[in-house]
């Protein structure tokens, strides 16, 4: 027996179509999420670090001292201008607000 017998022939389509939107959707957000946790990220945080080192080195300041004005461990710091290491967002902006960067969430 047709499990889908009480669904009339009219309406056989509007419930394909309204599947393969599902499926579309699903799909959608499927290769969303595949790209937030892709190496695509690590690439961001990678850039974060050099730009961090070459603001810092411009402004002739050691890893010690923004690491002290920033209140981060220099631990962190160096990780961080590695791309070793993801930061949470606050402690990129205490150093970003220390070296006068901006910081942009997207």
């Amino acid at each position: 027996m047709n499990p889908y017998s009480h669904i009339e022939s009219g309406q056989h389509s509007d419930v394909k179509e309204l599947l393969n939107n599902i499926q579309a959707q699903l799909e959608k957000a499927q290769k969303a999420a595949a790209l937030y946790s892709s190496d695509q990220n690590f690439v961001e945080v990678t850039e974060a670090g050099q730009r961090i080192r070459k603001a810092r080195k411009s402004q002739k300041m050691s890893i010690e001292d923004l690491a002290d004005l920033a209140d981060v461990s220099q631990a962190t710091l160096g990780k961080l201008e590695r791309g070793l290491m993801q930061v949470q967002l606050e402690t990129l902006i205490k150093i970003s607000d220390t070296l006068g960067l901006k910081v942009w969430v997207g």
